[in-house]
């Protein structure tokens, strides 16, 4: 915990949990066992290196071949534990994260969603549609910019198989949220971040 914020980087269980329709692929804490389409990695086969511990959250670890335990038939969606940020100034959002799809016909058309809750209203932060095949930092996100701070935030990621479905894989790590104020970046919130696909 920091001083003024929330770290986690999943080394303990701090109360995440996971909800949703989809039939496999449910988000989970632990070391992630890799897979592989060829020689890309699909499902992560480390957390970030950069953190504490080997665990990140990470959707299904069942190992195997790479449509064995990929989110399928509609959406995971990991939140975390409810979050006092009413005393910090500009309470700045940052993560790392990872997202796969095995394009084939049709396109590709599954996604990872981050969003914000306060209680009584859900904003989206990002919707991520390309591939990293790779960890990746998101952007810095002023939660102030994009929805009334409380005492009991909630930060959601929603990782969505749309039908025709593809093999598709998310994991979050190194999450972090403080006060500094993050440096200026175009970003446009949404409505309706969680929407479950069928």
């Amino acid at each position: 915990q920091l001083e003024e914020g929330f770290q986690d980087e999943f080394v303990v269980d701090k109360g995440w949990t996971a909800e949703g329709n989809a039939t496999t692929g449910i988000w989970e804490r632990g070391e992630p066992i890799g897979t592989f389409s060829g020689q890309t990695p699909i499902n992560p086969d480390e957390d970030n290196p950069t953190d504490l511990g080997v665990e990140c959250f990470v959707t299904g670890n069942g190992g195997g071949g790479i449509g064995t335990d990929d989110v399928d038939n509609g959406a995971t969606v990991l939140i975390s534990p409810p979050m006092d940020l009413s005393a910090i100034n500009e309470p700045t959002l940052n993560f790392d994260y990872w997202f796969a799809i095995v394009d084939r016909d049709p396109p590709a058309n599954d996604s990872l969603i981050g969003s914000v809750s306060n209680g009584q209203r859900e904003v989206g932060l990002q919707r991520i549609t390309n591939s990293t095949n790779a960890w990746a930092a998101s952007p810095a996100f002023d939660l102030s910019n994009f929805i009334q701070i409380t005492d009991i935030m909630q930060i959601k990621f929603t990782a969505i198989d749309v039908d025709p479905g593809h093999v598709t894989e998310a994991a979050i790590d190194v999450f972090r949220i403080t006060s500094e104020a993050p440096l200026p970046v175009e970003l446009v919130a949404f409505e309706g971040a969680v929407e479950t696909a069928g």
